[in-house]
Parts: C-alpha cells; structure tokens; sequence
C-alpha cells in the first residue's frame, strides 16, 4: 500500500510534557522473554508469514487459507508500561526541563540516576498524543532513522539486552468491541486494546533478531488467562527482516486502517535501501487513540545499568498522525500536539526527546547518550 499524501501542518508542535513515576515491576520469571509489549512466556507469541491476516479469533490465514489457530494467552504478562504510567499531573513538579528551539521543543529529565546498580528497563522515554475516542487514529505514517549500534550489547550484570524503537497505536479509553470484535466478548474494561507496533529491534528474541538491526510488525490482542479477568495478550509477530537493515538506512512505517476490508488494520515497514519489506493485518477490534513514538529496553530482568548498552539517537521523521474525523477513513491529519515522557531513575546519560513540524512533516527525536 502506497504511503498517503496529506495537507499542511502547522510549523511547531505544541506539547505538554510529564515524567513517569518510579514503579517496581513484579520479578521477571525466568521462562519469560522479553517483546516489545514487555515481557511474556514464548507460548503466547506466534511467529506468522509476512502478509499474513489474523483474525478475531486467532486465527492465521496466507492468500485467504486458514494456515493456523491458536489458543488465548493462559499467561499473565508484565507490561513494560506497568514502569511507564503518567501522572496526572505536568509542569516543573513532574521532573522535565523543556526549551523552544529551532521551530520544535525540546525536554530532558530534570535528574537522572547515577549509572550503576539499578538501573531502568521497560519504556525509557519518548513522545505520545491522544485524541478523542468518538474520532480514534485511522492512519499513522513515519520513516525510522536507523541508528549507530549501542556500544555494549550486554549490562553490567552480563544480560544481553533487547532494544526496541518503535511507533505505535493503542487505546487509554473504556472502549467497547468495535468492526469484527466477537459479539460476546464484553470488550476491554480498563480501555487495554492491545497494540499495533511496526518495531525496529536491536538483540535478540526467540522469534528474530540478533547482535545486529532488523525489524517486523507485532500486533498485541487483549484475551484474559488466570487468574479470572487478569488481562494478558496473544502476540502475533511477521517475519523478520534481518538482512541488510543498515546504521543510516531509512524505513518507512505505517499502520492503516483500509475501508476496503471491513475495517481491517495493515502494519508496514519498508527499508528503502535494501526494498525489504514486513507487513501483517489484523482486525480493527478497538477505537485506537493514543499514538506513541518510544524507545524499549527489555532483557531477561536485566537492566539498562550503563550509557554503551544503548544508541546515541533515534529519528522519527516525515511523521504524519492522521484521525477519522468526522468518521473512520477520512485520514484527516492534525497538527501534532504531542506530550514527552521519560522513565524515572535513567542513568546519567543524555536523556532528552524533542519534537516538530515544518510544512507537511512533524519529526520526533529520542536520544539517549
């Protein structure tokens, strides 16, 4: 599917800007994996051919042939953003320093913790917008900088770490079953719809990846597994691109939603160097309003401990966030009016996020070191 072509935005972002609470996730079970969502058991996530469609009810299909089934998650999970909720509340008592620059703003944590024992894990920092629920995200597009390779490819601690750089789409609202979602399901009570992710990954999984770049699209949907109504997800993920994914190589990103299919999402991602490609389709079973650009670090209960284990920037740029107003597929794009975000108690690198637009085009920057 060719990327869209949109109207103007306005020439700065205006953004509000907030910083997470310190909050201990629960140990790291030893059988988990880490993924893009956070950590699960490798049961739970299935490897699908590119192109591939996922039905509401977990069910795979290559050029219209069922290929696959597979059962809900009976797993709980532990969510990256169990570190990464956002107060309430913003401005100098939330811990970030922002500045106007070059036609965009700028914001760094106010502290940062010394590099050492501790350390963080999880979402680290970076930008996200919410719009209403009556007129969700319909169309996202943004090309991936592939950055310089992190220095150190295992902690202080000698875990090997995962990294994750990635847009996204997911919902914050209560939000009912909507287009294909199963009639008895009584829908997500807390708004967890799961997550539309095309990833860009550094490390390794057990579904791909390695001590080099590559990428592939994952899709997270909401089942609920023991014990009663605790929430967890079935994880599909493409198949991976791992060759020739190059430092300096841009990726093009999108996550649309087509009319012509019922209501049906496409996660793309393209490397215009080497033309690969990943790209998976799932069911529209939720309103999405909450778009995220993020930098991940998850590892078997490892820790981000120093500078090296991470890269110096990651760009976002060419970003277009595009919402169904006054209806689904309209893609009317908006002027970006994003908040930043970090986690709490980083190490002493140069945590910073900043984010614009000029014309037709808003850019985020994640930089780390």
């Amino acid at each position: 599917m060719a990327a869209r072509s949109f109207g103007v935005w306005l020439s700065v972002a205006l953004l509000t800007l907030i910083c997470a609470p310190a909050e201990a996730h629960p140990p790291i079970p030893s059988n988990f994996v880490p993924v893009p969502i956070g950590w699960t058991h490798p049961s739970c996530v299935h490897r699908v051919p590119n192109g591939a469609r996922v039905d509401e009810y977990d069910n795979v299909y290559v050029n219209e042939r069922m290929i696959a089934h597979y059962d809900k998650c009976p797993y709980p999970w532990i969510l990256s953003d169990i570190l990464a909720t956002p107060p309430t509340s913003s401005g100098p008592d939330a811990g970030i320093v922002e500045t106007v620059v070059d036609g965009g703003i700028f914001a760094s944590p106010a502290e940062s913790g010394p590099v050492g024992p501790g350390g963080s894990s999880g979402w680290l920092e970076g930008a996200y917008q919410y719009v209403s629920y009556d007129y969700p995200w319909d169309y996202i597009y943004g090309l991936y900088q592939v950055p310089t390779a992190p220095a150190n490819h295992v902690s202080d601690a000698g875990v090997e770490q995962t990294l994750y750089f990635w847009q996204g789409l997911q919902s914050n609202t209560p939000n009912p079953p909507t287009g294909a979602a199963p009639p008895e399901s009584p829908g997500p009570p807390n708004g967890d719809c799961g997550l539309l992710q095309p990833v860009l990954q550094w490390g390794p999984n057990p579904w791909g990846g390695g001590e080099y770049w590559s990428f592939a699209s994952w899709w997270w949907v909401t089942s609920y597994g023991p014990p009663p109504g605790y929430p967890s997800y079935n994880g599909y993920v493409s198949d991976f691109v791992e060759s020739d994914v190059n430092t300096s190589d841009y990726i093009q990103s999108y996550i649309s939603l087509g009319s012509e299919d019922g209501g049906e999402w496409e996660i793309y991602m393209y490397d215009q160097e080497s033309t690969y490609s990943a790209n998976l389709y799932v069911p529209n079973v939720c309103n999405y309003n909450n778009y995220f650009a993020i930098a991940e670090a998850d590892s078997g209960g490892g820790q981000i401990t120093n500078c090296g284990e991470v890269p110096h920037q990651m760009h976002f740029t060419d970003i277009y966030v595009c919402q169904g107003n006054p209806s689904l597929y309209s893609y009317d794009c908006i002027t970006p009016s994003m908040s930043f975000w970090f986690q709490s108690g980083l190490p002493s690198c140069q945590w910073s996020v900043s984010a614009g637009s000029s014309g037709n085009e808003g850019w985020t920057t994640l930089t780390m070191k």
